[in-house]
Parts: C-alpha cells; sequence; structure tokens
C-alpha cells in the first residue's frame, strides 16, 4: 500500500516538537525498509486515450514532467495534461464479450513474444528465479542483463516500484501470471539441454520464535537493557532484560512463543554504579506472557502483572542524567510459523549520541553461511573519544564515574543544535551555501511541501542536519526528503541560480541532481564528494567505519537497517537468531572460554550460588537452597535464608563470579 508516514527522530519512545513527514513506498508496521510496489490496475489500449488530471477515482496515474518518461501499465508514455503534476493514463471500454455460442472461452495468455527482449506487458514470470538486479529505468536494461547471464531464457522487470524498479532473470518463463506491476519477456526457441534450477533446501527446524544472543567482547563487563514502551502514562517503559555480562561472555534470550518482539536493546560499557539502568527486568519465565501483551497492545494486563517492571522513560548513565546509555540498537523480530520465516529488522542508531562499538548480526542454523542479500548485518566498529567527536562538530558528555569503557557519549550536532537553538558555529557552518536554497524554499512551500515545524530562529545549516520541514511528495513530484538527506551525505551540488528561478527548474534539479535518484541508487563512493555535508555523518561512517544509522532518515539500500527479507530472492532461508556483540572487533582468538574468576563482585554480578557449577544468580535474588545471591544488594531481605557468601564486600575463594 502507498502510504504516508511522520519520521520523527527515535529517542526514549518521544517524539521531538518536529517532524519530518513524508511518503514512502514503505510498509513501517513489521519492517522499516521492506519495498512494497504500488498495486496499480492495467487499464485498454491507447486507441481510445485520454489524458486528464489525476483525480481520487484514477486507478493509473503518471508524471508527464519526469525523467525518463514514466510508461504507463500498458506501455504508453505519460503525456502532457494541461500543466498538472500527474496525468491519469489512458482508459479504454473493455473488449466486447465473445459470441453466445461460442463453445471455448478466450485464452488469458499474452501473444508470445518474437524475441526475448519483446517486453509482454501486465505479465510476471513466476519462479525460476537465477538473480536479482538492477534497478534499472527500462525493460531493455532488464533484457540486456539475462542476455548478457548464462542460462537466462526469460525476465521480469518489476517496472512500478519508483524506488528501485528491480529486474528478476529467470531460467524459463513456464508459469504466467497476469501481473499489472511487471513487464517480462521470454525466449520462444527452448534451450539445449538447460542445467535445472536445484530445489529450494528443505525448512530448518522450527526454533523459537525469539533467539536474541548478547555477547560481550570487550575486556570489561558490559551492560545489555532491553525495553519497549507499552503507551500510557509513565511509567510506561518495560523493562524486558537487564543483565551486566562479564567480559568475554555471553547470554541468550529464547521465547519459544511469541507472535512479535521489538523495542530497544542498550549496549551500555560504562559504570553504572550510581542505580542509572539497576531496575530489574522481567523474569525469563514471563518473557512470553509479556511479549504477547506487547503483540495485543494489551497495556492494562501489562500493568496489572508487571507494574514493578516499568519505568518512567528510558535507562540513564546515572539517576536523572539526560543522555541514555551506551550504544542504541532498535529491532522487531516477527514469526510466520506457517513458512517457518523469522523476519528482523534492526538498525544501530547514531542519530542523536553513541557510545561504544557493537554489531548486530543475524545468525543461520548450524552455522550457516550469511545471507547477505536478504539480510545486512550492521557495526559500528570503533569507540568514540573526545577529541574526534568535537572535531565533528559534536558534543562530548563525560560519564562522571566511568570505570571502564568510553569516559563519555558524543552527541550529535543536529540535536545539540536544536536543543541550544544554533548558538554553536556548527548549527551555522553551512548558511552562506544554504541561503538560496532555503529563501526558495520558504518563497515558494505550498508549491513544493515544504513544512518547517522547528523554531524560525533556527539556522539553515541546523536544520538540514534535522531535515526540518523536508517532505517526500508523489503527488507533486517533490522528493525534498530525499534531497535533504542526500544534502547531509555530501552527494549534491548547490543548486544554480538558473535552478532557482522557477519551479520546473528547481525540480529537475531534484530529480536528476539532488534526490531520490542519488539517495536510492548512489553508494557510498558518492558520499562527501561536495563541499555542504553533515560533519557528523563523515565521522561515523568515514572515521568509524559505521553503517549504522548516521542523522535523520538514513535508511534506504545504503542505510542503517539490518533488515531481512526486503527483497526475498530466490531459495531465501529465513535467519535463526539474531547477534547482538559490545566491542565486535575485541575478541582474541577463537579458543577455551576463559576461565571463571573468584573472589570480590559488584552488586548485580552474575555469580554461581554456594556450592553450585551450573545454578547461576544475579543481584537481589534466591538461590535454589533459600539463601540470597552472593551478589545481592546487603539490604535484600526477600530469601529464606541469609547469604552463604558475600562477595560484594569481601574476596571470597569459594564465589565463581560468571
Amino acid at each position: 500500500m502507498y502510504s504516508s508516514w511522520t519520521f520523527g527522530f527515535k529517542f526514549a519512545k518521544q517524539r521531538l516538537p518536529f517532524v519530518c513527514q513524508f511518503n514512502t513506498y514503505s510498509d513501517r508496521s513489521k519492517m522499516r525498509g521492506r519495498l512494497l510496489s504500488v498495486a496499480v490496475l492495467a487499464l485498454a489500449s491507447v486507441a481510445s486515450a485520454r489524458w486528464a488530471h489525476c483525480s481520487s477515482t484514477s486507478k493509473a496515474c503518471c508524471n508527464p514532467t519526469s525523467s525518463p518518461s514514466q510508461i504507463c501499465p500498458n506501455g504508453s508514455k505519460c503525456q502532457s495534461c494541461g500543466g498538472a503534476a500527474s496525468c491519469e493514463c489512458p482508459q479504454a471500454s473493455p473488449p466486447p464479450p465473445p459470441p453466445a455460442d461460442s463453445r471455448r472461452r478466450a485464452s488469458p495468455t499474452p501473444p508470445s513474444p518474437s524475441t526475448i527482449c519483446d517486453s509482454v506487458h501486465n505479465m510476471k514470470c513466476q519462479g525460476n528465479t537465477l538473480k536479482v538486479v538492477g534497478p534499472f529505468n527500462s525493460h531493455q536494461e532488464c533484457c540486456s542483463a539475462c542476455t548478457a547471464l548464462a542460462g537466462c531464457h526469460a525476465w521480469s522487470w518489476d517496472w512500478q516500484d519508483v524506488v528501485g524498479a528491480n529486474c528478476y532473470l529467470k531460467s524459463s518463463c513456464s508459469n504466467k501470471l497476469a501481473s499489472a506491476q511487471y513487464h517480462s519477456g521470454y525466449s520462444t526457441t527452448p534451450a539445449p539441454g538447460p542445467t535445472p534450477t536445484p530445489p529450494p533446501p528443505g525448512p530448518s527446524p522450527l526454533g523459537p520464535d525469539v533467539n536474541l544472543i548478547l555477547e560481550n567482547k570487550c575486556p570489561y563487563p558490559v551492560r545489555f537493557f532491553w525495553d519497549s514502551n507499552i503507551g500510557g502514562a509513565p511509567p510506561n517503559v518495560a523493562i524486558l532484560y537487564n543483565e551486566k555480562l562479564a567480559a568475554h561472555s555471553s547470554d541468550v534470550i529464547r521465547v519459544d512463543n511469541a507472535k512479535e518482539a521489538s523495542g530497544r536493546i542498550y549496549v551500555q560499557s560504562s559504570d553504572d554504579s550510581d542505580g542509572g539502568t539497576l531496575n530489574p527486568g522481567l523474569p525469563r519465565a514471563n518473557l512470553q506472557d509479556a511479549l504477547n501483551l506487547l503483540w495485543l497492545n494489551d497495556g492494562f494486563n501489562f500493568r496489572a502483572r508487571y507494574a514493578q517492571h516499568l519505568m518512567a522513560g528510558e535507562p540513564r548513565v546515572s539517576k536523572g542524567g539526560l543522555p541514555p546509555p551506551g550504544q542504541l540498537i532498535e529491532f522487531t523480530i516477527t514469526h510466520d510459523r506457517s513458512t517457518n520465516e523469522r523476519i528482523y529488522d534492526a538498525d544501530i542508531s547514531n542519530v542523536f549520541n553513541f557510545n561504544g562499538a557493537v554489531s548486530v548480526d543475524m545468525l543461520y542454523p548450524n552455522g550457516g553461511k550469511i545471507d547477505t542479500e536478504n539480510c545486512r548485518n550492521t557495526s559500528m566498529t570503533e569507540q568514540p573519544d573526545k577529541e574526534r567527536c568535537e572535531e565533528a562538530g559534536a558534543v562530548w558528555y563525560p560519564y562522571q564515574s566511568a570505570k571502564y569503557g568510553p569516559k563519555g557519549l558524543c552527541s550529535s550536532p543536529n540535536i545539540v543544535c536544536i536543543n541550544l537553538h544554533g548558538s554553536l558555529p556548527i548549527c551555522k557552518k553551512f548558511d552562506a551555501e544554504l541561503y538560496l536554497l532555503f529563501k526558495f524554499l520558504n518563497t515558494y512551500k505550498a508549491q513544493v511541501g515544504y513544512e518547517p515545524k522547528l523554531s524560525s530562529s533556527l539556522a539553515n545549516t541546523a536544520r538540514m542536519y534535522s531535515c526540518d520541514g523536508f517532505m517526500d511528495n508523489a503527488d507533486t513530484g517533490f522528493f525534498l526528503a530525499s534531497m535533504c538527506s542526500s544534502l547531509n551525505r555530501g552527494q549534491c551540488p548547490m543548486p544554480s541560480t538558473a535552478e532557482l528561478q522557477s519551479i520546473p527548474a528547481f525540480k529537475k534539479y531534484v530529480e536528476t541532481k539532488c534526490g531520490r535518484s542519488q539517495f536510492y541508487r548512489e553508494g557510498e563512493s558518492t558520499w562527501f564528494t561536495h563541499p555542504v555535508r553533515n560533519p557528523w555523518a563523515e565521522y561515523i561512517r568515514k572515521t568509524l567505519g559505521s553503517n549504522g544509522y548516521s542523522f535523520a532518515q538514513d535508511e534506504g539500500p545504503y542505510g542503517g537497517n539490518a533488515q531481512c527479507r526486503a527483497l526475498a530472492i530466490h531459495q531465501w532461508e529465513a535467519p535463526s537468531g539474531m547477534q547482538v556483540t559490545a566491542c565486535p572487533g575485541g575478541s582474541p582468538a577463537p579458543g577455551p572460554a576463559p576461565a571463571p574468576a573468584h573472589g570480590s563482585c559488584n552488586v548485580g554480578d552474575h555469580v554461581y550460588c554456594p556450592g553450585e557449577t551450573s545454578y547461576r544468580c544475579a543481584g537481589n535474588s534466591c538461590c535454589q537452597d533459600g539463601s540470597t545471591c552472593p551478589s545481592a544488594d546487603n539490604t535484600f531481605r526477600g530469601c529464606q535464608k541469609t547469604k552463604a557468601f558475600d562477595c560484594t564486600t569481601a574476596s571470597v575463594p569459594d564465589v565463581v563470579v560468571v
């Protein structure tokens, strides 16, 4: 479905008082970035064509000013319709019914092409896919790719997907389906002895619906904090998991029957001894029930059952502190038990702040090869440091009592400029270069769809960092959100005076020099090639080697999603799990796990209970024998017995810290 959605920066499940609203061919309900095509009913021939303005009842429209010319479902090029931004595609009366005495119905099969490059419109070759290529602007490009590939004897071009008109190369077109979304071609001469396409592998065993592996490869403890907003008045953030993992250790979260799991994972590699993140997470046994309540949007029963596991707002480095701890990962997992598909969507967000090195990887059964075409892993390869953070125009917030890991958090220019109203030099860095562009946008707001929401005193540079007011609008043909993101990436020259003389001239600039073409189709080799660009994005991407989110609306094919099944190709196999790793580059050579340490511990550490070699406890909890966990706070009185050993105040040889 063609949808309109509102983009706000993702922070503490609360939106700032501004939004960047634009239209996109994306279904955001389950997975950002899964591209869906517009289902448009194919109409008849050009013989009785009429080119009228589009209306609410129009079934197929095109833009007469686009370059290259748009094609209607019947194959005709879009024509002029009196200066309107879009035209209704040709319509004609349906063909007359066959004679009453006809004994056979007309075959729905389209006529066979004379050559493989003759396009059969409104038809899809189903199955037998060898490779997915593109996006392409014409069926000729798709056919050329087929003729260049050994064993390719058919193709289907998904021409209506304006973001990525992908081309599916096929070994044959044995199953022809009517579809207005595709144009296809196939060879009428069978290839001599073609190699049959291997059958897809059998489905892997149905595993848990949620399989999260949390791994700490850092040489110091790291806290993993998973929360999800249940809505309503605070406290409204559910603490689904909160554990501090020792150096070179891991944990697994498995939920067998859950319709969906989503929320935020914070990977905090700084000291948290002042209590900013110590709220207890849900017991493992209750996760299945809690996740299904969240899936049902049943906040009432969630509060009734798990009120003690709710907090007001996101976790903090310190009590009352503003910045959240560590690195932020947002994710969604859906599980289709009928098809054995675990569909993951995850991203590492650097839009506002970042603290640590972390990666998100999709896993496959039995250690299988990562499916890089259907799923993209993301990584933040380095920790921040004060000097480089400030060189990028960001602001360094020190952690006052950090004992290990990064000593602070790096906060991006866009959020700093908004909060400080542009008082820093970085907030006005490109104002001179951007002056004419913003003058044009403010003069023609209604015509181009520019709707700023932030204070009018905000500098133009800061407004570009946040993409405030820039919208993608297919109805007007202006894709300003894509333009703004391309500006942040340094992909665009500034518009010339001539390109700002009229709306048509500016529209051509957006279509050809700074818009969707650059944002969706040009790879990272084109990034940061022009002077006007977001220094924060350049720092995150080039200096630190991150492929996570780094500025407003930084997604699309080259953005920060580790998404699965955006465009499933032949022999798709869904992941069996997702792994979040702290310090992904800090792993020692493969070998046996380090021996457990004996002795002192911090409150909340994972430790073995007295006399146990497999049963662990952590913090304010009880061991199986009824005694208090050795790492519990000494004010805790919730167990039948007191501590057999206390590792929080002294080194105890019998206590194993894991």
